[in-house]
C-alpha cells in the first residue's frame, strides 16, 4: 500500500520553509577564525618588567585573511603571542596566495615578566622566535 502523492507532497512543502529559515541563518558571508603566520618580529626592543606592553608583529597574509587579532601572554620563561586572522568565505577564492597582504601588522598585548633579562618572544602558527629585553629603562611597547 503506498500513500497517496498529496500526502508526501505537503510533507515535502512542509520542509521547504525550515531549509529556506536554515540557509538564512548563515547570512551572505561565514568567517572563521585561524592562527597566523608571523613574518617579523621586532629585532631590538626593551620593554620595562611587570607591566602591560604591546608588541607589534608583521603578519604573513593571504588575500582571504582579514581582521587581524593577537593575544600574548608570559609562560614557560617566553613571551607567547597568538596572532589570528578572520577567514571569510566570500575572499575563499581569490587568487592571491602567500605573503600577499602588506597591512597585516598585529598590536599583541601581554604583561611583561617582573625579572629583568633578555626573554625569548614566541609567534604566530610557524613559531617564529624573536628576543625582547626587560629592562627597568624599557617602555612599554616594541615597533618595528
Amino acid at each position: 500500500m503506498s500513500l497517496p502523492k498529496s500526502l508526501s507532497m505537503n510533507r515535502f512543502l512542509a520542509l521547504v520553509p525550515v531549509a529556506v529559515l536554515l540557509l538564512a541563518g548563515c547570512g551572505g558571508d561565514t568567517c572563521s577564525s585561524s592562527a597566523a603566520e608571523a613574518e617579523l618580529l621586532p629585532s631590538s626592543c626593551t620593554l620595562a618588567p611587570n607591566t602591560t606592553a604591546t608588541i607589534q608583529v608583521q603578519l604573513c597574509a593571504k588575500c582571504s585573511d582579514s581582521s587581524p587579532a593577537c593575544t600574548g601572554e608570559f609562560v614557560n620563561d617566553q613571551i607567547e603571542l597568538d596572532p589570528t586572522f578572520q577567514q571569510c568565505q566570500a575572499n575563499a577564492g581569490c587568487a592571491e596566495t602567500g605573503c600577499a597582504i602588506s597591512n597585516s601588522l598585529v598590536t599583541c598585548s601581554v604583561t611583561t615578566p617582573a625579572s629583568e633579562g633578555p626573554v625569548t618572544v614566541v609567534a604566530g602558527s610557524t613559531l617564529l622566535t624573536g628576543t625582547v629585553n626587560i629592562a627597568e629603562s624599557g617602555g612599554t611597547s616594541c615597533t618595528l
